[in-house]
C-alpha cells in the first residue's frame, strides 16, 4: 500500500486534517497585499532552493518500498507514481515517504472541484469494474494491487446512522465497550491516540460517522465541541447540541470559508478508504480520488535511523555491481565475514561483530600474522585464497597497479627536525607537506572536536604534519605508533614520543583504554596489501581499527582520514572505502561528523556525495567517530 502525505498543515476536503487553510482569508487592503505577495515571492524562492538542495541530496535508489510487485525503490516510484500525480518525494522515510505536492491547489480550488465532480451524474447501480478511464489513477500507474469484492449499499436497507440517540449512555461505556460498537479492538487505537495528544477544550471534526462512538471517545477526552461531517442526517440528542454538531459534504464544501481554521484537530476511522468507489452511492462522491485531497500534518516516527524494527528489504547501497539490497548484503557479504547489519543506516549500515575478540586476541592475532614468512617482494596478484576477505565476498571491485615501495630509499621519515618551526604554519601550509587540500580536513575536525588538554596517539607518520596539528588544538602529549624509528626534534620530548606497532601488540594492556583521541590519515587503506613489506593481510585494515579502539578510552574520538568512494582495492596500491568497508571498519564506533578540505564546517557524506566519482576514483575525508 502506498500513502501519500503532504508535510503541511491544513485541511482540504473529507480527509484526516488538523486546520483549514486560514490563509485563503485574503480580504486587505491594496497595499498590504502588496507587502504579503512581495514577501510571499522572497519567501517562495528561498523555499524553492532549499527543496532543490534538499533532493539533490536524497539518493531513492537506496531504499525500497514493497507493493504488489515486490520490493520496488523509491526513484522508480517517484517517476511512475508520484510524479503523474503531482507529488515528488522529498524525504526517503520508511514505510511512507516524503512528498511535497509540485503544484500544491488553493483550498478554494480544491473546494469547487470537489463540488463540480460531486454534481456529475453518476450510474444507476454501482459499477462492477473500475472505468477503464480510471484505472491508472485508481491503481497508481500499476502499482497498487486490485482484488473483486463487490458491494451496492446504496439498496441496502441497514445502512443508515444509529445510537445518537444512545450518546448519554455511551458516555458512560469504556474503551473496550466503544470499540465494539464499531471494529471490536482496532477501533481503540483512536482511544489510545486520542490519550496520547490531549484534547481537552479543542475544537475537532469527525469525517463519516454512522454511530457516535469517535465523537463520544473525543467527549470523553474532554474536547469542548466536535463537528460531525456525514452524508445521512444526525439527530443530535438536545443535552449534546452545545457540544456536538453535524453537517453534509456539500454544506460544508459550499461554506467552506466558514470553517477555515476553527478545528485543531480532525478525526476519521474507516470513511475515507471508500470514498469515490461508488459502494454507497451516494450522488456527492466522486471517481476522480485523488482530487479529494488531504492536508494532514506530516509528522511521523518513520525514521530509518532510529528505527528498531525493518525490513532489510527495503534499504539498499551503492556497489560496483550496482544498487544491493541491505538483506543480500547482509546474508553474502557480512555474515560470511563475521559482521551482521543491526540498523539499516545510510549509506553506511550499523554492525555488530558475530563473535567479537578481546584486545588480547586482537593484539596476539595481529603478532601471529606479523611473525608468518611473507614473500621477498609483495606479491604482483591478489592471493586468491584470501580473494572472498579482501574482496568482500565479490561486492567490492579490483583494479590492477602494483608497486614495491618496501625497497624505494625515498621511504623514510623526515622532517622531525622542524617540528618548531611547523609550530608556526599555517593550516594550510601543513597540509601542502603530504595531501594539500585534501588534509585540511583533518585540520577542521580537530577544531571542531576539542582536544586541549588531550592525550592521544597517531597510526602511521612519515613526518609530522599531524602531530603538529594535535599540538596547535592543545594537546597535552601525543605518541606516534610507526615502523621507522622517529629522530624527534629536541625539546619536545615531553609532549611528543613515538613506538613501534610490535612493541605496542606485545605490552597492549600498557596502551589499553589510556587515550582521549586517535589520528590516522591515509595509512589504513595500505594495511595488509605488502606494497610497505608489511604481512599479507585481508582483514589488515579492520585489524588496525580494533587496535585503535582498544587503545581508546570510551567516548575516545578517533580522526579517520582514508579513500572515500565505491567500494574496491586498486592492487596492490590501497583500498577505497565505500559503504560496505566502512560499515565493519566502524564497529565499535559512532560515526559523529564528516570534513572535508574545502570547509571548515562539517558536511553530510550522503551517498550521492560519498559515490560521486567514478569507480576506483575517491576523495580523501576526515571523519569523526567515537568509541562506544
Amino acid at each position: 500500500m502506498i500513502i501519500l502525505r503532504n508535510k503541511r498543515r491544513g485541511m482540504c476536503g473529507r480527509a484526516s486534517i488538523e486546520k483549514l487553510c486560514s490563509r485563503c482569508l485574503f480580504i486587505f487592503p491594496v497595499v498590504a497585499s502588496i507587502t504579503v505577495i512581495w514577501t510571499l515571492f522572497i519567501a517562495s524562492n528561498n523555499i524553492t532552493t532549499k527543496l532543490t538542495d534538499i533532493l539533490a541530496e536524497v539518493d531513492l535508489n537506496e531504499t525500497n518500498v514493497n507493493t504488489h510487485k515486490g520490493y520496488i525503490t523509491l526513484n522508480e516510484i517517484n517517476e511512475f507514481v508520484f510524479k503523474p500525480f503531482g507529488y515528488e518525494i522529498i524525504e526517503a522515510t520508511l514505510p511512507v515517504p516524503t512528498v511535497h505536492m509540485l503544484n500544491e491547489p488553493s483550498c478554494g480550488f480544491i473546494f469547487s472541484e470537489w463540488l463540480r465532480v460531486s454534481q456529475k451524474p453518476q450510474p444507476s447501480i454501482p459499477p462492477k469494474e473500475i472505468p477503464e478511464s480510471f484505472s491508472d489513477e485508481f491503481l497508481l500507474n500499476g502499482y497498487a494491487g486490485l482484488t473483486k469484492w463487490y458491494f451496492n449499499d446504496h439498496s441496502s436497507t441497514g445502512d443508515s446512522p444509529r445510537n445518537w440517540n444512545r450518546t448519554s449512555e455511551f458516555m458512560s461505556f469504556s474503551k473496550a465497550e466503544l470499540g465494539a460498537l464499531a471494529y471490536n479492538k482496532e477501533s481503540e487505537s483512536m482511544y489510545n491516540a486520542m490519550s496520547g495528544y490531549p484534547l481537552r477544550s479543542k475544537s475537532g471534526l469527525v469525517i463519516g460517522s454512522m454511530q457516535p462512538w469517535v465523537e463520544v471517545m473525543a467527549l470523553k477526552h474532554g474536547v469542548r465541541k466536535v463537528l460531525t461531517v456525514e452524508y445521512n442526517s444526525l439527530t443530535i440528542p438536545n443535552e449534546f447540541r452545545g457540544r456536538l454538531s453535524a453537517t453534509k459534504p456539500v454544506e460544508f464544501a459550499e461554506n467552506w470559508q466558514t470553517y477555515a481554521g476553527t478545528f485543531d484537530f480532525a478525526a476519521s476511522f474507516s470513511s475515507i478508504e471508500h470514498s469515490g468507489l461508488g459502494r454507497s452511492h451516494r450522488k456527492e462522491e466522486m471517481y476522480l480520488t485523488r482530487l479529494k485531497l488531504s492536508k494532514a500534518s506530516n509528522k511521523t516516527n518513520n525514521k530509518v535511523h532510529n528505527s528498531t524494527s525493518f525490513d532489510l528489504q527495503d534499504f539498499n547501497v551503492y556497489t560496483f555491481k550496482g544498487y544491493i539490497s541491505l538483506s543480500e548484503l547482509n546474508e553474502d557479504a557480512f555474515k560470511p565475514l563475521g559482521y551482521e547489519i543491526i540498523k539499516p543506516t545510510l549509506p553506511v549500515p550499523t554492525l555488530r561483530m558475530l563473535n567479537e575478540p578481546t584486545c588480547e586476541q586482537v593484539f596476539k592475532d595481529w603478532l601471529k600474522i606479523l611473525s608468518e614468512r611473507q614473500p621477498e617482494t609483495p606479491p604482483v596478484h591478489l592471493p586468491i585464497i584470501h580473494a572472498d576477505d579482501y574482496l568482500i565476498n565479490g561486492y567490492s571491485a579490483l583494479s590492477w597497479a602494483y608497486m614495491n615501495n618496501n625497497t624505494k630509499k625515498e621511504m623514510k621519515p623526515k622532517n622531525w627536525d622542524r617540528i618548531g618551526e611547523f609550530l608556526n604554519f599555517s593550516n594550510s601550509q601543513l597540509a601542502a607537506l603530504e595531501y594539500q587540500k585534501e588534509s585540511e580536513s583533518m585540520y577542521h575536525a580537530m577544531n571542531d572536536f576539542k582536544i586541549k588538554g588531550m592525550t592521544g596517539f597517531v597510526v602511521g607518520s612519515m613526518q609530522p604534519w599531524l602531530e603538529v596539528m594535535a599540538l596547535q588544538h592543545g594537546a597535552q602529549r601525543i605518541l606516534t605508533v610507526e615502523h621507522y624509528s622517529l629522530d624527534i626534534q629536541n625539546g619536545f620530548e615531553d609532549q611528543l614520543s613515538s613506538v613501534h606497532p610490535e612493541d605496542v601488540a606485545k605490552n597492549w594492556q600498557l596502551y589499553s583504554n589510556q587515550f582521549d583521541f586517535a589520528a590516522t590519515f591515509s595509512v589504513l587503506q595500505h594495511v595488509g596489501l605488502g606494497r610497505y613489506g608489511d604481512p599479507l593481510d585481508a582483514k589488515g585494515d579492520l585489524r588496525e581499527m580494533h587496535k585503535i579502539r582498544c587503545m581508546l578510552k570510551k567516548g575516545g574520538l578517533l580522526f579517520l582520514g582514508v579513500p572515500y568512494g565505491t567500494d574496491s582495492i586498486q592492487y596492490n596500491i590501497q583500498r577505497v572505502y565505500g559503504s560496505l568497508r566502512m560499515a565493519m571498519m566502524f564497529y565499535g564506533f559512532e560515526w559523529i561528523a564528516s570534513y572535508s578540505g574545502d570547509s571548515e564546517k562539517p558536511f553530510e557524506l550522503h551517498s550521492k556525495r560519498l559515490h560521486k566519482q567514478s569507480l576506483f576514483l575517491y576523495t580523501h575525508y576526515t571523519l569523526v567517530l567515537k568509541k562506544l
